[in-house]
């Protein structure tokens, strides 16, 4: 389970665990609102999350490197197929 918080931070959860602490958390990009979203690839193995700071966000899940970052404007949204 991917949730989305305005400290800024994607923390990914086991839904096995949802009482336990995350597994991961993905820092780096902005987010002032609750308009900020992010989605899985279909392969699972990459997140690509919008940003309040103009960009959009590519993290590999494993090891929660971001990959790359790029946009032009607010992005708020991302689609589902990457």
């Amino acid at each position: 389970l991917l949730v989305s918080s305005i400290d800024s931070c994607h923390y990914l959860y086991r839904l096995s665990q949802l009482d336990g602490p995350p597994v991961a958390a993905f820092r780096g990009h902005r987010a002032g609102s609750f308009c900020v979203k992010a989605c899985f690839s279909p392969c699972g193995d990459y997140l690509l999350s919008g940003s309040s700071d103009s960009k959009a966000y590519l993290w590999q899940v494993r090891g929660w490197v971001c990959l790359a970052t790029g946009g032009l404007g607010w992005v708020a949204g991302t689609a589902e197929a990457m």
